[in-house]
């Protein structure tokens, strides 16, 4: 039985943990090319963690992180929605930061994928929030991440 303990936290707690939450990210992306660098994830971090409504769920085996999932909600100017493809039906890019809380990250260690970790996290996060509906940008070669 697998002792996973989630915790949700604070923008100002993850501070603190942010190179953690880069090695993580450095060994769930290993094989996925050079565009997943720690200095472009700590960047993303930074421009992300002060969003207003910005969380993150924390995954923890003893006192390993093993994965995590953070995001925010959509605001009205958000650019989220560029390049996306056509058509869609009227107003559903529409956003006024309350309608959809977007799943930036969805993390966890590769020693410890296929054990439900990544469920645990995304429904532990979306279990709180209070917004319409939830969006996640996947890659298209990732099938594990679109089936789920």
């Amino acid at each position: 039985m697998l002792d996973l303990r989630l915790r949700h936290q604070t923008a100002a707690e993850a501070e603190g943990m942010v190179e953690q939450l880069v090695d993580v990210y450095l060994d769930a992306h290993a094989d996925d090319g050079p565009r997943y660098t720690a200095e472009r994830y700590e960047r993303q971090l930074a421009a992300h963690m002060p969003r207003e409504g910005w969380e993150l769920v924390t995954a923890r085996v003893d006192d390993e992180l093993v994965g995590y999932v953070y995001g925010f909600p959509l605001g009205a100017a958000t650019r989220w929605w560029d390049g996306i493809h056509e058509p869609v039906p009227d107003g559903f890019t529409d956003e006024n930061g309350h309608r959809t809380f977007a799943v930036c990250e969805l993390l966890v260690r590769r020693s410890w994928q296929r054990r439900g970790i990544a469920r645990a996290l995304h429904d532990r996060l979306l279990s709180t929030r209070r917004e319409q509906r939830a969006t996640l940008l996947v890659r298209p070669d990732n099938a594990a991440a679109q089936q789920a």
